[in-house]
This record gives C-alpha cells, sequence and structure tokens, in this order.
C-alpha cells in the first residue's frame, strides 16, 4: 500500500494551503489541500514529509510531528495519508513551486471554499486538538 505525507504549517490560527494545478490527469484538479505527496520506497515518513514540503515550498521543517494517519481509498488504490504539523518560523519565506498558489487560511475561510477530499476533516482536527 502507498504512503503519502501532508503537512498542517500554522500561522496563528491559519495554516498553509496549496491550490492544486488545474490538470486533468492529477489527483482532485483545482482544489485546495494540504502540502505533500507521495513517500519514496525506502523513505521514511518523516523525510518524505521534509522533502516533499521543500519540494513545493522552498521552506525547511524544523520538527514535524506525526498527528494522525488515515486510510484513503482511491480509484487509483488505496492508500494511507500520514499528517503532519509544526509552527511557521516567520522567519523562511513561502514560495509556490506545485500548484497555482500557497496561502495561509482560516478554518473558517477554508468552510467555503473547495477543499480536496477529506482535508476539512483533517483541518477541523487540526484545529481543534490546538486550542
Amino acid at each position: 500500500m502507498n504512503n503519502y505525507v501532508a503537512i498542517a504549517l500554522l500561522d496563528k490560527n491559519k495554516v498553509l494551503m496549496q491550490l492544486r494545478d488545474n490538470k486533468s490527469n492529477i489527483y482532485e484538479p483545482n482544489k485546495w489541500n494540504l502540502p505533500g505527496g507521495k513517500c519514496k520506497i525506502g523513505e521514511s515518513l518523516d523525510q518524505a514529509i521534509r522533502r516533499e514540503f521543500k519540494e513545493e515550498t522552498g521552506y525547511v521543517l524544523k520538527n514535524p510531528k506525526k498527528i494522525n494517519t488515515l486510510f484513503m481509498s482511491y480509484e487509483k488504490g488505496d492508500y494511507n495519508w500520514h499528517i503532519f504539523t509544526e509552527e511557521f518560523d516567520d522567519k523562511q519565506e513561502i514560495r509556490c513551486y506545485e500548484g497555482q498558489k500557497m496561502e495561509f487560511l482560516t478554518l473558517e475561510e477554508l468552510r467555503k471554499m473547495d477543499l480536496a477530499r477529506k482535508n476539512l476533516e483533517v483541518l477541523e482536527f487540526v484545529f481543534s486538538s490546538r486550542f
């Protein structure tokens, strides 16, 4: 079974989200999603989240903490989605190397947006366990 990783990078009451590319050949095109991606063979979850996040944003994670794993069933196969969290250091610049844009958004804003599957469930868990 494949493993995927994602991170909720938190800045006060906001979380960094990625607007995915609008390409028909990708998972959940043109929807908001937590940054992350697929683990490579032989790669630990910690290595995968650090690599994926740096590739997509240029940001170097300091201490990502795994907070949850969700089983996901998708047309292309089943996988485990491992969710991490970390506080934004307010020093590094966030860039957008994948997707249309990256933006810090509140949970209230996200509830009104077109999110990729299970993202709202994950974000509600993240914010409820944080405060």
